[in-house]
């Protein structure tokens, strides 16, 4: 239990951050697995465990364009303060050379009720108050109005929030392109290339490339849990390997479970595809004609409202990114708003919004 620590503390958070990168494992054969003792094999697989489940999200294209945006907006942040304060949480942020805050969760605040605006105020006061960037965590921020205050119509002028972010998205993955189809391909490769299986082989994931968007509708965070778990059950049961029947036997997230059926439905009768188009010239001596994309093909056995899903589900709505930034300076004091924290049940999963703020 000593080895456990809290981010939400300084202690914590520096040991996070100076902690040396983990070591691999190293990859035994079948042979050489069998050849462990029993204390050993466990010992090994418990660091195969550890490994799995803190290897991290592989550098994708959508994180690197966001984390490139990301270092900007930080090493732009140098704007002086007109004044010193000398209140205690700003003598601490000073001391401990604090250059980033992070508050998750932040679609819990609803800014239609007034102890929702009272906490979206005193984030505003803490932007304004602290020489520190601030990153702000949500889920489907625009639905629930966030940036706009719970204003509308020409009520919306006097709103901030909208005014004082920048955001960018990380685009989500997605199969109804090219692109989408190649960024979904590079992950698998990636993922596959960190995990350390006795019995894994060269394009283990990418052969399963429709199957693992059908589990995760291209989110993230899912596609993350399968693997994890899935290698975690591979391991136990001795397969060493990840193949369809193994993941079936894993579930993940609910929202996840109730979108795989109708991916299936749509990868079997290949309205969709993860696979790279196949391109094929017409008969020698006749012109070319234009092909319909399998992955676009129509189906008079599909409904618009389903159609309409499955497009949704295939560009991985859902798993984006938001971040959010502007300079901070100092304001005049004033006395920060009293604060009630208010939670509202969690709706559907639309984007996965990540707001950075300078205060």
């Amino acid at each position: 239990m000593s080895g456990l620590y809290s981010l939400s503390r300084k202690e914590g958070w520096r040991r996070y951050v100076e902690a040396p990168a983990r070591t691999r494992p190293e990859r035994l054969t079948t042979p050489q697995l069998a050849a462990l003792s029993g204390q050993a094999r466990e010992d090994y697989h418990q660091a195969r465990h550890d490994w799995h489940a803190n290897c991290g999200i592989p550098r994708t294209p959508q994180l690197a364009a966001v984390h490139d945006e990301l270092d900007q907006i930080v090493a732009a942040n140098r704007q002086d303060p007109d004044r010193v304060r000398g209140a205690t949480v700003i003598d601490c942020v000073l001391s401990c050379q604090t250059r980033l805050g992070i508050i998750d969760d932040i679609h819990f605040i609803n800014p239609r009720r007034r102890d929702g605006l009272d906490v979206s105020n005193h984030l505003k006061w803490l932007a304004n108050e602290l020489p520190v960037t601030f990153l702000y965590v949500g889920v489907g921020l625009a639905e629930r109005s966030f940036f706009a205050e719970g204003l509308a119509g020409h009520n919306l002028v006097p709103a901030q929030t909208a005014r004082r972010w920048t955001r960018l998205e990380v685009p989500p993955f997605e199969i109804v392109s090219e692109q989408g189809r190649a960024h979904w391909r590079s992950l698998l490769k990636a993922t596959e290339r960190r995990l350390v299986l006795a019995s894994q082989r060269p394009g283990m994931l990418v052969t399963l490339a429709d199957y693992l968007f059908e589990r995760s509708s291209g989110h993230i965070g899912s596609f993350v849990t399968l693997i994890i778990r899935a290698c975690l059950r591979a391991i136990r049961t001795g397969q060493e390997q990840l193949t369809g029947e193994l993941l079936d036997q894993v579930r993940i997230d609910q929202a996840s479970e109730q979108a795989r059926q109708q991916l299936a439905a749509a990868f079997a009768h290949g309205r969709l595809q993860a696979a790279p188009a196949t391109r094929t010239g017409p008969p020698s001596g006749q012109p070319a004609s234009p092909a319909t994309p399998r992955c676009c093909a129509p189906s008079t056995a599909t409904s618009p409202t389903t159609s309409a899903a499955l497009s949704r589900a295939a560009s991985g709505a859902g798993s984006g990114c938001t971040a959010f930034s502007r300079p901070w300076s100092f304001r005049p004091s004033r006395r920060p708003p009293t604060t009630s924290a208010s939670t509202s049940p969690r709706a559907p999963s639309f984007c996965r919004d990540v707001g950075f703020v300078r205060g």
